[in-house]
Protein backbone atom coordinates (compact mmCIF):
# COMPACT_ATOMS: atom_id res chain seq x y z
CA UNK A 1 0.00 0.00 0.00
CA UNK A 2 1.06 3.52 -0.92
CA UNK A 3 -0.25 6.16 0.87
CA UNK A 4 0.79 9.88 -0.41
CA UNK A 5 1.01 12.80 2.50
CA UNK A 6 -1.09 14.98 -0.08
CA UNK A 7 -3.43 14.62 -2.87
CA UNK A 8 -5.06 17.44 -4.85
CA UNK A 9 -9.15 17.11 -4.88
CA UNK A 10 -9.88 17.55 -8.27
CA UNK A 11 -13.18 16.41 -10.11
CA UNK A 12 -15.30 16.23 -13.20
CA UNK A 13 -16.64 19.85 -12.59
CA UNK A 14 -13.30 20.93 -12.35
CA UNK A 15 -12.45 19.70 -15.47
CA UNK A 16 -15.33 21.06 -17.15
CA UNK A 17 -15.00 24.45 -15.80
CA UNK A 18 -11.22 23.92 -17.02
CA UNK A 19 -12.27 23.39 -20.33
CA UNK A 20 -14.94 25.86 -20.65
CA UNK A 21 -11.78 28.38 -20.12
CA UNK A 22 -9.87 26.86 -22.90
CA UNK A 23 -12.69 26.74 -25.04
CA UNK A 24 -13.26 30.09 -24.72
CA UNK A 25 -9.56 31.08 -25.94
CA UNK A 26 -9.11 33.37 -22.84
CA UNK A 27 -6.49 30.97 -21.63
CA UNK A 28 -4.31 33.56 -19.83
CA UNK A 29 -5.21 36.51 -17.39
CA UNK A 30 -8.57 37.21 -18.91
CA UNK A 31 -11.72 35.89 -18.89
CA UNK A 32 -14.70 35.42 -16.57
CA UNK A 33 -13.62 32.59 -14.41
CA UNK A 34 -10.73 35.19 -12.72
CA UNK A 35 -13.43 37.98 -11.60
CA UNK A 36 -16.32 35.03 -10.43
CA UNK A 37 -13.57 33.26 -8.75
CA UNK A 38 -12.39 36.32 -6.85
CA UNK A 39 -16.09 37.27 -6.14
CA UNK A 40 -16.93 34.06 -4.51
CA UNK A 41 -13.95 33.84 -2.10
CA UNK A 42 -14.14 37.09 -0.81
CA UNK A 43 -17.85 35.81 0.09
CA UNK A 44 -16.46 32.77 1.68
CA UNK A 45 -14.05 34.74 3.49
CA UNK A 46 -16.43 37.71 4.72
CA UNK A 47 -14.39 40.50 3.06
CA UNK A 48 -14.96 43.06 0.62
CA UNK A 49 -12.18 42.53 -1.84
CA UNK A 50 -10.40 39.64 -3.03
CA UNK A 51 -7.89 39.84 -5.67
CA UNK A 52 -6.52 36.57 -7.18
CA UNK A 53 -2.21 36.03 -7.73
CA UNK A 54 -0.37 33.75 -9.56
CA UNK A 55 0.60 31.88 -5.84
CA UNK A 56 0.98 32.56 -2.23
CA UNK A 57 4.10 34.22 -1.73
CA UNK A 58 3.19 36.55 -4.75
CA UNK A 59 0.38 37.03 -2.29
CA UNK A 60 2.27 37.87 0.78
CA UNK A 61 5.19 40.38 -1.47
CA UNK A 62 2.05 41.87 -3.01
CA UNK A 63 0.30 43.09 0.04
CA UNK A 64 3.96 44.58 1.66
CA UNK A 65 4.91 46.01 -1.45
CA UNK A 66 1.28 47.71 -1.39
CA UNK A 67 1.27 48.77 2.28
CA UNK A 68 5.13 49.85 2.22
CA UNK A 69 7.80 48.31 4.24
CA UNK A 70 11.12 49.21 2.97
CA UNK A 71 13.82 49.20 5.95
CA UNK A 72 11.67 48.66 8.47
CA UNK A 73 10.56 45.17 10.07
CA UNK A 74 8.07 42.98 9.94
CA UNK A 75 7.46 40.58 12.90
CA UNK A 76 7.22 37.26 11.37
CA UNK A 77 7.49 33.53 13.27
CA UNK A 78 10.63 31.44 13.09
CA UNK A 79 8.04 28.29 13.22
CA UNK A 80 6.47 28.95 9.74
CA UNK A 81 7.59 27.96 5.99
CA UNK A 82 10.35 30.59 4.32
CA UNK A 83 7.88 32.10 2.29
CA UNK A 84 6.51 34.40 4.98
CA UNK A 85 10.08 36.21 5.67
CA UNK A 86 10.88 35.95 2.13
CA UNK A 87 7.68 37.94 1.43
CA UNK A 88 9.14 40.50 3.86
CA UNK A 89 12.60 40.69 1.91
CA UNK A 90 11.34 41.04 -1.00
CA UNK A 91 9.75 44.39 -0.36
CA UNK A 92 12.90 45.44 0.81
CA UNK A 93 12.09 45.11 4.74
CA UNK A 94 13.24 43.15 7.24
CA UNK A 95 11.65 40.27 9.01
CA UNK A 96 11.92 40.30 12.98
CA UNK A 97 11.86 36.84 13.69
CA UNK A 98 10.05 35.53 17.28
CA UNK A 99 9.57 32.12 18.82
CA UNK A 100 5.84 30.38 19.06
CA UNK A 101 3.64 29.67 21.94
CA UNK A 102 2.03 26.45 23.09
CA UNK A 103 -0.19 26.38 19.62
CA UNK A 104 2.76 26.94 17.79
CA UNK A 105 2.15 30.48 16.53
CA UNK A 106 3.32 33.49 17.04
CA UNK A 107 3.61 34.13 20.48
CA UNK A 108 1.85 37.23 21.52
CA UNK A 109 4.41 38.00 24.88
CA UNK A 110 7.57 37.56 22.31
CA UNK A 111 5.91 39.59 19.43
CA UNK A 112 5.66 42.38 22.04
CA UNK A 113 8.78 42.57 23.70
CA UNK A 114 10.17 43.07 19.61
CA UNK A 115 8.33 45.77 18.64
CA UNK A 116 10.56 49.03 18.04
CA UNK A 117 10.58 52.17 16.71
CA UNK A 118 11.18 50.50 13.46
CA UNK A 119 8.44 48.33 13.24
CA UNK A 120 6.50 48.58 10.59
CA UNK A 121 3.52 45.02 11.14
CA UNK A 122 3.24 42.12 12.62
CA UNK A 123 2.63 38.54 10.34
CA UNK A 124 0.39 36.22 12.32
CA UNK A 125 0.80 32.41 10.15
CA UNK A 126 -2.01 30.01 11.08
CA UNK A 127 0.74 26.96 10.90
CA UNK A 128 -0.77 23.48 9.83
CA UNK A 129 -4.42 25.31 9.68
CA UNK A 130 -4.91 25.93 13.08
CA UNK A 131 -5.76 30.11 14.10
CA UNK A 132 -3.23 31.93 15.90
CA UNK A 133 -4.89 33.96 18.60
CA UNK A 134 -6.20 37.04 16.28
CA UNK A 135 -7.71 39.18 19.27
CA UNK A 136 -4.97 39.40 22.18
CA UNK A 137 -2.26 40.65 18.30
CA UNK A 138 -5.41 42.71 16.75
CA UNK A 139 -5.06 44.74 20.46
CA UNK A 140 -1.48 44.54 20.54
CA UNK A 141 -1.43 45.88 17.11
CA UNK A 142 -3.52 48.68 17.43
CA UNK A 143 -1.68 49.83 20.47
CA UNK A 144 1.39 50.01 18.94
CA UNK A 145 0.19 51.28 15.71
CA UNK A 146 1.70 48.97 13.43
CA UNK A 147 -0.12 46.87 11.21
CA UNK A 148 -1.41 43.08 11.28
CA UNK A 149 -1.91 40.56 8.17
CA UNK A 150 -2.62 36.88 8.36
CA UNK A 151 -0.65 34.15 6.36
CA UNK A 152 -3.38 32.16 5.44
CA UNK A 153 -1.61 29.70 3.30
CA UNK A 154 -2.48 26.35 5.23
CA UNK A 155 -5.51 27.68 6.59
CA UNK A 156 -8.20 28.12 4.13
CA UNK A 157 -11.61 27.21 6.15
CA UNK A 158 -9.99 27.39 9.40
CA UNK A 159 -12.39 30.61 11.81
CA UNK A 160 -11.79 32.15 14.89
CA UNK A 161 -14.50 33.10 16.98
CA UNK A 162 -16.54 32.21 13.73
CA UNK A 163 -14.70 34.19 11.19
CA UNK A 164 -12.38 33.02 9.17
CA UNK A 165 -8.70 33.19 8.66
CA UNK A 166 -8.00 36.09 6.07
CA UNK A 167 -10.97 38.02 7.11
CA UNK A 168 -9.44 39.39 10.53
CA UNK A 169 -6.12 42.19 9.81
CA UNK A 170 -5.78 44.07 7.59
CA UNK A 171 -5.02 41.86 4.62
CA UNK A 172 -5.19 37.83 4.11
CA UNK A 173 -3.04 35.87 2.07
CA UNK A 174 -3.74 32.57 0.45
CA UNK A 175 -2.46 29.69 -1.26
CA UNK A 176 -3.29 27.46 -3.78
CA UNK A 177 -0.80 24.74 -4.37
CA UNK A 178 -1.28 21.17 -5.36
CA UNK A 179 -1.28 20.31 -1.66
CA UNK A 180 -3.07 22.84 -0.21
CA UNK A 181 -7.25 22.62 0.79
CA UNK A 182 -7.97 23.68 -2.29
CA UNK A 183 -5.77 24.28 -5.14
CA UNK A 184 -4.93 25.98 -9.30
CA UNK A 185 -1.91 24.10 -9.22
CA UNK A 186 0.05 27.02 -8.36
CA UNK A 187 -2.07 30.48 -7.33
CA UNK A 188 -3.14 32.38 -5.08
CA UNK A 189 -5.00 35.31 -3.26
CA UNK A 190 -5.13 38.12 -1.26
CA UNK A 191 -8.43 38.95 0.60
CA UNK A 192 -8.77 42.29 2.29
CA UNK A 193 -11.62 45.20 3.66
CA UNK A 194 -9.35 48.42 2.71
CA UNK A 195 -10.50 49.67 -0.86
CA UNK A 196 -7.42 51.70 -1.21
CA UNK A 197 -5.20 48.74 -0.45
CA UNK A 198 -7.07 46.77 -2.74
CA UNK A 199 -6.85 49.25 -5.99
CA UNK A 200 -2.66 49.50 -4.95
CA UNK A 201 -2.42 45.71 -4.90
CA UNK A 202 -4.71 45.41 -8.36
CA UNK A 203 -2.02 47.70 -10.20
CA UNK A 204 0.86 46.41 -8.67
CA UNK A 205 0.20 42.84 -9.58
CA UNK A 206 -0.57 43.85 -12.96
CA UNK A 207 2.87 45.08 -13.83
CA UNK A 208 1.76 48.94 -12.71
CA UNK A 209 -0.59 49.68 -15.28
CA UNK A 210 -3.73 52.25 -14.62
CA UNK A 211 -7.03 50.66 -14.88
CA UNK A 212 -8.21 53.44 -15.94
CA UNK A 213 -5.39 54.23 -18.94
CA UNK A 214 -4.04 51.09 -20.24
CA UNK A 215 -0.20 50.93 -20.76
CA UNK A 216 -0.11 53.89 -18.54
CA UNK A 217 2.89 52.96 -15.05
CA UNK A 218 2.78 55.06 -12.36
CA UNK A 219 5.24 52.73 -10.71
CA UNK A 220 7.36 49.92 -10.56
CA UNK A 221 4.81 46.87 -10.58
CA UNK A 222 5.28 43.11 -11.17
CA UNK A 223 3.30 40.22 -13.46
CA UNK A 224 1.66 38.58 -10.55
CA UNK A 225 -1.67 37.51 -12.20
CA UNK A 226 -3.93 34.29 -12.30
CA UNK A 227 -4.65 32.44 -15.25
CA UNK A 228 -8.63 32.23 -16.03
CA UNK A 229 -7.82 28.39 -16.43
CA UNK A 230 -6.46 28.46 -12.95
CA UNK A 231 -9.27 30.17 -11.68
CA UNK A 232 -12.05 27.80 -13.51
CA UNK A 233 -10.38 25.37 -11.44
CA UNK A 234 -10.27 27.24 -8.25
CA UNK A 235 -13.94 28.20 -8.72
CA UNK A 236 -14.98 24.96 -9.21
CA UNK A 237 -12.99 23.76 -5.92
CA UNK A 238 -14.66 26.53 -3.68
CA UNK A 239 -18.06 25.76 -4.98
CA UNK A 240 -17.80 22.39 -3.15
CA UNK A 241 -15.89 23.80 0.12
CA UNK A 242 -17.89 23.28 2.29
CA UNK A 243 -17.58 19.12 1.88
CA UNK A 244 -14.03 19.72 0.87
CA UNK A 245 -13.91 21.11 5.09
CA UNK A 246 -16.26 18.13 6.27
CA UNK A 247 -13.64 15.72 5.10
CA UNK A 248 -10.79 16.81 6.45
CA UNK A 249 -12.44 17.17 9.64
CA UNK A 250 -14.17 14.05 9.66
CA UNK A 251 -10.02 13.13 9.02
CA UNK A 252 -8.82 14.74 12.28
CA UNK A 253 -11.93 12.51 13.93
CA UNK A 254 -10.45 9.20 12.95
CA UNK A 255 -6.91 10.42 13.98
CA UNK A 256 -7.58 11.62 17.51
CA UNK A 257 -9.91 8.71 18.18
CA UNK A 258 -7.10 6.15 17.08
CA UNK A 259 -4.04 7.55 17.43
CA UNK A 260 -1.96 6.28 21.17
CA UNK A 261 -2.25 9.35 23.27
CA UNK A 262 0.75 8.73 25.52
CA UNK A 263 2.95 8.14 21.83
CA UNK A 264 1.43 11.37 19.80
CA UNK A 265 0.52 14.64 21.00
CA UNK A 266 -2.03 16.25 19.20
CA UNK A 267 -2.62 19.81 17.97
CA UNK A 268 -4.79 21.19 20.42
CA UNK A 269 -8.22 22.74 20.69
CA UNK A 270 -8.85 26.11 21.73
CA UNK A 271 -11.83 27.61 22.69
CA UNK A 272 -13.60 29.39 20.05
CA UNK A 273 -11.06 28.23 17.36
CA UNK A 274 -11.88 25.92 14.60
CA UNK A 275 -9.00 24.96 12.83
CA UNK A 276 -8.64 22.50 9.44
CA UNK A 277 -6.52 20.11 9.12
CA UNK A 278 -4.12 20.36 6.40
CA UNK A 279 -1.63 18.09 6.44
CA UNK A 280 -1.91 16.11 9.52
CA UNK A 281 0.63 17.50 12.61
CA UNK A 282 2.05 15.17 15.57
CA UNK A 283 4.58 15.65 18.26
CA UNK A 284 6.58 13.03 19.26
CA UNK A 285 8.62 12.67 22.36
CA UNK A 286 12.11 13.50 20.92
CA UNK A 287 13.82 13.77 17.46
CA UNK A 288 15.44 10.77 17.70
CA UNK A 289 11.32 8.97 18.14
CA UNK A 290 10.23 11.15 15.80
CA UNK A 291 12.85 10.18 12.68
CA UNK A 292 11.83 6.23 14.15
CA UNK A 293 8.73 6.73 13.37
CA UNK A 294 9.28 8.71 10.30
CA UNK A 295 11.60 5.89 8.99
CA UNK A 296 8.34 2.59 10.11
CA UNK A 297 5.76 4.38 8.39
CA UNK A 298 7.99 4.65 5.10
CA UNK A 299 8.67 1.33 5.34
CA UNK A 300 4.92 0.64 5.13
CA UNK A 301 4.15 3.05 2.26
CA UNK A 302 3.23 5.87 4.11
CA UNK A 303 4.57 9.28 3.43
CA UNK A 304 5.31 11.67 5.74
CA UNK A 305 7.18 15.10 6.26
CA UNK A 306 9.11 16.69 8.96
CA UNK A 307 7.88 20.08 10.38
CA UNK A 308 9.20 23.31 8.93
CA UNK A 309 12.91 24.08 10.20
CA UNK A 310 12.87 27.06 12.27
CA UNK A 311 14.12 30.34 9.91
CA UNK A 312 16.27 31.69 12.50
CA UNK A 313 18.60 28.67 12.01
CA UNK A 314 18.83 28.99 8.34
CA UNK A 315 21.31 31.54 6.70
CA UNK A 316 19.24 33.81 5.00
CA UNK A 317 17.06 34.33 8.00
CA UNK A 318 19.25 34.02 11.41
CA UNK A 319 18.83 35.43 13.74
CA UNK A 320 19.96 35.58 17.67
CA UNK A 321 17.21 34.98 20.45
CA UNK A 322 15.08 32.68 22.36
CA UNK A 323 13.39 30.09 20.07
CA UNK A 324 13.32 27.35 22.62
CA UNK A 325 9.54 26.67 21.49
CA UNK A 326 10.16 26.80 17.74
CA UNK A 327 13.15 24.50 17.97
CA UNK A 328 11.62 21.99 20.31
CA UNK A 329 8.51 21.42 18.36
CA UNK A 330 9.97 21.57 14.75
CA UNK A 331 12.60 18.38 16.35
CA UNK A 332 9.58 16.63 17.61
CA UNK A 333 6.90 17.18 14.45
CA UNK A 334 5.87 15.16 12.08
CA UNK A 335 3.08 15.73 9.77
CA UNK A 336 0.89 12.27 8.43
CA UNK A 337 -0.86 12.17 5.21
CA UNK A 338 -4.96 14.22 4.98
CA UNK A 339 -6.47 14.66 2.17
CA UNK A 340 -9.51 14.28 0.97
CA UNK A 341 -8.95 11.33 -0.83
CA UNK A 342 -8.00 9.02 2.06
CA UNK A 343 -10.12 6.11 2.48
CA UNK A 344 -11.37 4.87 6.51
CA UNK A 345 -9.26 1.86 5.76
CA UNK A 346 -6.13 4.25 5.30
CA UNK A 347 -6.75 6.14 7.84
CA UNK A 348 -6.96 2.96 10.24
CA UNK A 349 -4.38 1.76 8.84
CA UNK A 350 -2.01 4.47 9.39
CA UNK A 351 -3.09 4.93 13.08
CA UNK A 352 -2.58 0.88 13.39
CA UNK A 353 1.09 1.42 11.98
CA UNK A 354 2.22 4.94 13.26
CA UNK A 355 1.05 2.68 16.47
CA UNK A 356 2.58 -0.12 16.41
CA UNK A 357 6.32 1.85 14.94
Amino acid sequence: MKISIAHPDLTKKDRDYLLEAFDSSYISSAGDFIPKFEEAFAKFIGTKYATTTSNGTTALHLILEAIGVEGREVIVPSLTFGASAASVYHARGRAKLVDCGEDWNISVNQTRKAITSKTAGIMAVHLYGQPANMDELKELAEEKNVFLIEDCAESLGAEYKSKQTGSMSLAGAFSFYGNKVITTGEGGMVTTNDSELFEKMSEIKNHGMKKEKKYWHEMVGYNYRMTNMQAAVGLSQLERIQKIISKRREIDEIYRKKLDKEKFELQKDYPQRKKIPWLYPVLLKDETERDRVSSELKKEGIETRNFFYPLHQMKPYAQEGDFKNSEQYASRGLLLPCHTKLSKKEIDFICKKANEA
